[in-house]
């Protein structure tokens, strides 16, 4: 069982600019209202704004078409594509000093090392993008600033409690409550009390988390969201087998099935093979339990293959070593700018330069304090004064 589960991404809304990057804005928009219904339709279309706004160099434009496909991708559970996109779009939107979608880029990364159970890891990258997401303003292209900053709220308490810190995961699910609660959003109102119910499940408060379950599953069946749906009715089925009423969480994971076969849902699918070994586990029905576990190590296997892992360490040592670079450099180019501001004494004799306390010559100088190499020359004015020196003042 999956006990929290990370939000998507959220996505845009549109600003001001020309009619040919609206019309760019117009099919992520489209885009977005088809994630849910039609994740692959909406992934073509985000696919169209992003070679439009690659043709037309709309930077901004092609940032924000990466950084949504990447959440199709994560949808569709493509989790080595999402990487690779997502960390395309935050080194492009880095260039553009763009924190808000930064921000977005660094929650789906997150999103991606939870999916792969590394909640400490996930945690970093929600922290950084909640960091960079509060200080600014309300509007962007990619989302709502309040109702992201629910849902970073809500994955940063899944975080927590997947490292069994409940107290932490409480105070940010309540956190994310008081943002979400002003939103229309049931998907993420779903996610968030998805959480709630499952951490109330692992507090052993089976009631509680019975009430805040039954609620995610109403929000999640107002919004049409199968996989926040899964989620709630995976959950609720492992309160139920906590306190051995088998039969309602049998039931409840024949529901989940149902779901799977009607929408082709596969995000959760791994959580529910494993919820239904473990319910026929308790039952003591032992063939039915290995029969779903068996399917859930082939899911298991086909998403978190050893594969990725190696290709989450690559890019993120790819990304790193880009930034470094950027900043050596910027740091470089501030030192050389503060050297040259300094006052430089010049001896009026004999040409020297003072360092420190000693006075050397200027091709010494620019060697240690600037890394110049020197060679030397011969002025036209003084090359004719040596050769008429060298000829008793004739000319040669």
């Amino acid at each position: 069982m999956s006990n929290s589960q990370p939000n998507h991404p959220a996505l845009p809304v549109a600003t001001a600019f020309s009619d040919e990057q609206l019309e760019i804005q117009s099919l992520i928009r489209k885009a977005n209202e088809l994630s849910d219904a039609d994740t692959h339709q909406a992934l073509s279309l985000c696919q169209e704004a992003h070679a439009r706004a690659v043709s037309r160099d709309f930077q901004f434009g092609t940032a924000c078409a990466l950084a949504k496909q990447a959440v199709l991708r994560f949808k569709l559970t493509e989790y080595d594509l999402s990487l690779q996109l997502a960390f395309d779009a935050m080194e492009r939107f880095a260039s553009l000093d763009d924190d808000f979608g930064k921000s977005i880029c660094l929650k789906t990364i997150g999103c991606v090392y939870a999916a792969f159970s590394q909640p400490q890891k996930a945690l970093e990258y929600f922290l950084s993008a909640l960091s960079h997401l509060l200080p600014l303003s309300d509007e962007h292209l990619l989302g709502d600033k309040s109702s992201e900053i629910g849902i970073i709220l809500t994955n940063i308490g899944a975080c927590y409690q997947n490292l069994q810190d409940y107290e932490q995961a409480l105070s940010y699910y309540l956190k994310a409550m008081d943002y979400l609660s002003h939103s229309a959003d049931q998907t993420r109102l779903a996610s968030c009390t998805t959480n709630l119910g499952a951490l109330y499940s692992s507090l052993k408060k089976p009631d509680e988390a019975i009430v805040w379950l039954e609620r995610a599953i109403a929000h999640a069946r107002a919004s049409k969201q199968s996989s926040a749906l899964l989620a709630a009715l995976v959950n609720l089925s492992a309160t139920y087998r906590q306190i051995d009423q088998l039969d309602k969480a049998l039931s409840l994971m024949q529901e989940a099935l149902d779901v799977v076969s009607e929408t082709g849902e596969q995000r959760h699918l791994d959580s529910l093979y494993i919820e239904l070994s473990d319910i026929y586990e308790q039952m003591g029905d032992y063939q039915h339990a290995l029969a779903y576990h068996k399917k859930y190590v082939e899911v298991s296997e086909k998403q978190f293959g050893k594969q990725m892992t190696e290709k989450i360490n690559a890019l993120e040592i790819q990304f790193a070593l880009k930034e470094a670079k950027k900043n050596e450099q910027l740091a470089e180019q501030s030192e050389k700018i503060k050297q040259l501001e300094e006052m430089v004494t010049i001896c009026a004799w004999s040409g020297k330069i003072k360092m420190g306390d000693k006075w050397v010559r200027v091709e010494e100088f620019l060697q240690k304090k600037f890394g110049f190499k020197v060679s030397h020359g011969i002025t036209e004015t003084m090359a004719e004064k040596l050769r008429q020196q060298h000829n008793g003042g004739k000319l040669l």
